[in-house]
């Protein structure tokens, strides 16, 4: 029967200790080298190698610089190495000692019979396949492939550790397996394939189409959701009032005149004191709707500061009857009435946003939030309220959902029988106008609502 090619399986050779081979050395020889990690001779002598903490060698000992030191690979048997221990001789631009003649035997497979310091030497085929195996060799675990003939041949490793991958292929058209490294778009476009690999600390991140992995904004779903409903801009100035619109947009403008209020087809109210210079207020509330805060309440508002802050206060959030009449939130730095916000106001010296909350018994609360209520022009701020009934909290974010500052009060809160409004408002402390933007807001009640 003829015989059955295993290609693959063929091509394998026993496996050799080391790949270094360079000859038999004394031990003063071997202090003499200058040696690459992965030389290796077989020791004609007993003694210790200065280098490093180098292992104790006996006559025999197949022994290998590991870069710091040399290393017994294989002990000897009677003062050679023992039957059958396999060395591949070095391929590099190395002198080789005897019993190997230098160039002639680079590259070849030395084998040892257990009764001499010379082995048997092997010249390999192109494309044989070998495996170290010498304990602590710094090639153990690793293949190699030779390819060529001596002496100008090499050992071309194929597996273990320290394999470079292959170049990667455009695609896979030409049926190998290789893929591409995706490349990001950068005003252009990209290209297809393997993703870039996360780094330590980008568990929570997401992977842009640029190929970069970056913060996510978390927890503004509702926010981002109700932001992009309708987008008003309430400008506060003196004494009257006009509004127009076009399509999603409202826009509310205050002049010099004199006015009362403007109520919108949707239900939310935009009103204006109707004298003096100061104190004009431009706002929205729901004074339509009043909502009972007994049990569990979210309120959102995404509001934009649209002017350099001077002379003015802003107040956004819930308070009784409505949020800009008077005794009522936006009125006043300490209004009479219960609310629940949060607010700037340069008459009294705020730097930062500040958590503001008033009881039935005219108690007030105030609790600086270390958010500056402007870094620039046209800062967006994304605010969170949740009433459970018992406390009030709220959040604040920037636009891309990253958290600013958060507080909470259990005391000096409005009264969980009575109902709130919510809303949003711009007062001018002096006869020039005050602009705030604000989207429409939403609110989730888990409980009792409207009353």
């Amino acid at each position: 029967m003829a015989k059955i090619e295993t290609p693959f399986v063929d091509r394998w050779v026993y496996p050799a200790a080391c790949r270094g081979y360079i000859g038999s050395r004394t031990v003063a020889q071997i202090d003499a080298l200058a040696p690459a990690s992965g030389d290796s001779c077989v020791a004609a002598d007993a003694g210790t190698p200065a280098a490093g903490a180098s292992s104790v060698l006996v006559a025999g000992d197949l022994t290998e610089y590991d870069g710091t030191q040399w290393i017994k690979i294989v002990s000897a048997a009677a003062g050679f190495p023992p039957v059958g221990t396999r060395a591949v001789v070095h391929v590099d631009a190395v002198t080789l000692f005897a019993p190997l003649t230098e160039a002639a035997d680079e590259g070849k497979v030395a084998e040892w019979d257990g009764a001499s310091l010379t082995p048997t030497l092997t010249t390999p085929a192109d494309g044989e396949m070998i495996a170290i195996n010498g304990e602590a060799s710094v090639v153990e675990n690793k293949s190699y492939q030779y390819d060529g003939a001596p002496p100008s041949g090499l050992w071309v490793q194929t597996g273990g550790a320290g394999m470079s991958p292959v170049a990667h292929a455009a695609s896979h058209t030409d049926g190998t397996d290789d893929v591409a490294v995706a490349v990001g778009d950068s005003g252009a476009g990209g290209t297809k394939g393997l993703v870039p690999a996360p780094a330590a600390g980008d568990a929570a991140k997401v992977l842009t189409g640029a190929m970069t992995y970056v913060e996510q904004a978390g927890g503004l779903s509702a926010a981002e959701s109700f932001g992009r409903k309708n987008w008003g801009i309430l400008t506060a100035h003196s004494n009257t009032s006009s509004f127009s619109g076009e399509g999603q947009h409202r826009i509310l403008t205050i002049t010099d005149a004199s006015s009362s209020s403007v109520t919108t087809a949707d239900g939310v109210r935009l009103l204006q004191v109707s004298t003096g210079t100061t104190n004009s207020v431009a706002g929205w509330d729901n004074a339509d709707t009043h909502f009972n805060f007994a049990s569990k309440i979210e309120m959102w508002f995404k509001i934009q500061i649209e002017d350099v802050i001077t002379s003015v206060r802003y107040t956004v959030g819930a308070c009784q009857d409505g949020i800009q009449g008077g005794g009522e939130a936006g009125s006043s730095d300490d209004a009479t009435k219960e609310y629940a916000v949060i607010q700037f106001s340069t008459a009294r010296g705020d730097s930062n946003w500040q958590f503001t909350t008033r009881d039935d018994g005219g108690t007030q609360e105030i609790t600086d939030l270390g958010a500056a209520a402007v870094v620039t022009v046209d800062t967006v701020y994304v605010v969170k309220f949740v009433s459970t009934g018992a406390s009030w909290t709220v959040t604040i974010y920037d636009e891309t959902g990253a958290q600013l500052a958060t507080a909470t009060h259990s005391t000096n809160i409005p009264d969980v029988s009575n109902a709130l409004v919510m809303g949003a408002v711009a007062t001018t402390l002096e006869n020039v106008a005050k602009k705030l933007g604000t989207f429409t807001s939403s609110i989730e009640n888990s409980g009792q609502w409207p009353v």
